[in-house]
């Protein structure tokens, strides 16, 4: 507000001393004004005295004049939507909806931050502080109106260490919002704080395992699938999986959805853990996520590539899926990955004996990808006489698919 006055009183003197100023003294004091008013919606008065001033200096400063009105009429088109449902002084941000209103306001945003990134007052290099300084001021009032979207903090201009108070801010208002823990997580490596990132990802963790708990509380499955989708996996018996008919397995749900999200979290943690410290660290946080209750599938995935792309190690990443066979052998998906990786390394008796394995537990209609794998190997790689007689098997378990396929 202080800024605000000062900018406004430059304003006010400068109307009344036009007749006895020199004419530059007088845009100067102009440009300082709108300096730090001219992005506001309320500017527009000032920006019209600047066009009349403008057009009294005469024909040579037309230019000038006309690049004034098309900044005029831009920032209006830019802010005008932006302030359009305002009918009180007193604005506090709300909590998003996320349906098409929210979406097209943070369209808007864009476009009028996009708009200042591109510099329409044409600043050369010696002003560029005064347009870091106008793109921060628009930022600033991002992050206020629409205090509750994780986008608008994940941008900043200037130090780091003030990108970092800027992101911290953001977590304060979104604190389960992924884009910026991981933004936050990856700034603080990049200043080597590992022991604040440590303490960030265990933090976002506790939050969203919070969430997912609240979740099973209020959730209310299909009966016949409320085994699997209203407890930890590690509790569920791969019995009562391979009972289920696939027109009564349940669908996605929205706990589902959460705890493959919850995964990706502790996914991001190892890679740090890896990425920056070392392969202890990286064992160190996969032991805690494997101890989780809300442990998923794509944390064993994770930490196999890992250890066979950083480590080199085929042996420990056949293991580690092996562990993952005694929680999620009932997952069809996390079995189709196991099996992939078997055939990437080339290790086909054990592929071959894991297919042979798994292939009865499961319901044909579910198990056809894994049919399916495995006949793709079979036809490319393996002899004659094992593709036909894997193509007999597939005939009898599929006796409604036409021969062709």
């Amino acid at each position: 507000m202080v800024l605000l006055y000062n900018a406004e009183d430059t304003y006010f003197l400068s109307k009344q001393n036009t007749e006895l100023a020199q004419w530059d003294t007088v845009r100067m004091l102009f440009e300082f004004a709108l300096k730090h008013v001219g992005e506001d919606k309320e500017s527009g008065v000032i920006w019209g005295e600047y066009i009349k001033f403008l057009q009294s200096g005469g024909p040579e400063l037309l230019p000038a004049h006309m690049h004034a009105q098309t900044v005029l009429r831009q920032i209006i088109n830019y802010t005008g939507p932006l302030f359009a449902n305002e009918k009180d002084s007193l604005f506090l941000p709300s909590l998003p909806r996320f349906d098409p209103l929210d979406r097209a306001l943070v369209g808007k945003w864009k476009a009028y931050i996009k708009w200042e990134e591109s510099n329409p007052l044409k600043l050369d290099n010696k002003d560029k502080s005064r347009l870091i300084s106008r793109i921060q001021g628009v930022y600033q009032k991002a992050v206020i109106r629409m205090r509750f979207m994780a986008y608008t903090w994940t941008n900043s201009i200037g130090k780091n260490n003030k990108a970092l108070l800027i992101l911290k801010a953001g977590l304060d208002a979104n604190p389960s919002s992924f884009l910026l823990n991981f933004a936050y997580a990856e700034a603080l490596e990049i200043n080597k704080d590992h022991a604040e990132v440590h303490a960030t990802y265990e933090k976002f963790l506790g939050i969203l395992r919070a969430n997912l708990d609240r979740l099973k509380k209020t959730s209310k499955p299909d009966a016949t699938a409320s085994a699997i989708i209203s407890e930890p996996r590690s509790n569920v018996p791969l019995v009562s999986l391979q009972e289920l008919q696939e027109d009564k397995m349940p669908k996605t749900t929205e706990l589902e959805k959460h705890r493959t999200e919850y995964g990706l979290a502790w996914i991001m943690y190892m890679c740090f853990g890896m990425r920056a410290e070392d392969v202890k660290a990286f064992q160190t946080i996969f032991g805690k996520a494997r101890r989780d209750l809300w442990l998923s599938w794509e944390i064993y995935e994770a930490a196999v590539l890992t250890e066979y792309h950083c480590s080199d190690d085929k042996g420990v990443a056949s293991r580690i899926f092996e562990k993952g066979m005694e929680s999620f052998g009932n997952e069809i998906d996390f079995v189709l990955r196991y099996l992939g990786f078997l055939i990437s390394i080339n290790d086909k008796n054990n592929a071959r004996a894991l297919f042979e394995r798994v292939i009865t537990t499961f319901e044909p209609n579910r198990a056809r990808p894994l049919w399916e794998q495995w006949a793709w190997y079979e036809y490319q790689y393996g002899d004659l006489e094992a593709a036909l007689k894997l193509e007999k098997r597939m005939a009898v378990v599929y006796m409604s698919d036409p021969p062709i396929k």
